[in-house]
């Protein structure tokens, strides 16, 4: 284990006289999103800035982040194709400094297979994990969970707004809605064509036969024109 300085404390103290917004009403509870995680391996810090809603003043709130293990390299684990989030089968203990958990934990992390794109957290919560440093010292740290990974061309790109989303779900009804109407033209248009096949050959077969019919008779006075004229000849003999 390493032993270097001290981990920053998770929440940093209210500084006093310190406004959210210079003029105008603070936002009530509302600050800034989590920034994305210090390192690409290993655990990491997330910071985001909070206001107090009561005296408007802010502050930093501090969590400690794992996007995947440098030590060694995430395996498919009998995947069939690449998925961005990887569960590891084992659990492990968290090492933040000097400082390790206390309990062992089965994390998820996000995956790296995918060429060209860079994976990051999707879905994340937020849970409380004790370490024990070292002297004997335990802390308790925010630690960022992560529940679902994304893998985009740029990574920590913004996330679509409600409006945004409800328009693609929009689009992709109506294009399924376009689609299910073509296919059934389509259904249409080839029972139709099969149909006047079907009914071209039957009239086919039914002209055949009329013309077969109509050429029975000839053969017919043929023969009977051939039998008489043998015979006529035979009398004659």
């Amino acid at each position: 284990m390493t032993t270097t300085s001290a981990p920053p404390t998770t929440t940093l103290a209210f500084p006093r006289g310190q406004r959210g917004v210079a003029n105008g009403p603070c936002p009530q509870g509302r600050g800034s999103d989590w920034t994305p995680c210090s390192i690409t391996c290993g655990t990491g810090v997330s910071v985001r800035t909070i206001v107090d809603p009561v005296t408007c003043a802010t502050a930093q709130e501090l969590r400690l982040c794992l996007l995947r293990p440098c030590e060694e390299k995430l395996s498919r684990q009998g995947r069939e194709k690449c998925t961005s989030t990887v569960k590891l089968k084992r659990k492990r203990r968290i090492i933040y400094h000097d400082c390790i958990s206390v309990k062992m934990y089965r994390l998820r992390f996000c995956d790296t297979c995918r060429k060209r794109k860079c994976c990051f957290p999707k879905r994340t919560r937020q849970r409380k994990i004790e370490f024990q440093c070292s002297r004997g010292k335990r802390e308790v740290f925010n630690f960022m969970w992560i529940k679902k990974c994304r893998c985009a061309k740029k990574c920590y790109g913004k996330v679509e707004s409600r409006g945004k989303r409800r328009r693609a779900r929009e689009r992709s009804k109506k294009r399924r809605e376009r689609e299910r109407i073509r296919k059934r033209r389509e259904r249409e248009r080839s029972k139709k064509r099969r149909e006047r096949e079907r009914n071209e050959k039957r009239e086919r077969e039914r002209g055949k036969k009329r013309r077969g019919e109509d050429r029975e008779p000839k053969r017919r006075d043929k023969k009977r024109g051939d039998k008489r004229g043998r015979r006529r000849k035979n009398m004659k003999q």
